[in-house]
């Protein structure tokens, strides 16, 4: 685990938007599921 905020601000800097920077991340590291837990 590295430290994202130096490269979202980079992205930021670019001009990204959330959702650019959301998928980007989205491809890295997968989409969270959560377990249902009755």
């Amino acid at each position: 685990g590295e430290n994202l905020m130096p490269a979202i601000l980079a992205a930021v800097g670019a001009y990204a938007t959330v959702g650019e920077i959301s998928d980007a991340m989205r491809r890295v590291f997968g989409e969270h599921q959560e377990t249902l837990a009755l």
